[in-house]
């Protein structure tokens, strides 16, 4: 996912950003702003995604994972602001799907735990 982004972000922005030196964040739209925070968001799960770190972070490795639950947001949100189009409605069909799937996920454990 980081290495799709990366490409994504260096064939749309990154060289234009690189070689113009145009380093404005203030003057980015709304949409590239959530595109460029969910970037920033992969990178340290980018860098844990080893055996090493899994071992060495151990507990802070699982916190630095679910980082995916923010950046879904984000992407969507990049994705919906620039217009509205076959992915935008598909990435929030599949961002309802994962909220679902949690929630669901969330009461079931609450209903096992009071029957045992």
């Amino acid at each position: 996912m980081f290495l799709s982004v990366l490409i994504h972000f260096f064939v749309i922005r990154g060289t234009g950003l690189v070689f113009l030196k145009a380093y404005s964040l203030f003057s980015r739209p709304v949409f590239e702003l959530m595109g460029l925070t969910a970037f920033i968001l992969l990178i340290p799960m980018f860098l844990s995604s080893n055996d090493v770190s899994v071992r060495f972070l151990d507990g802070v490795w699982k916190w630095i994972h679910k980082l995916t639950y923010i950046i879904i947001w984000f992407i969507m949100l990049h994705v919906v602001l620039q217009r509205l189009s076959i992915w935008s409605v598909l990435i929030s069909i599949i961002l309802v799907g994962q909220v679902a799937s949690f929630l669901y996920n969330f009461m079931m454990k609450k209903i096992r735990s009071q029957i045992v």
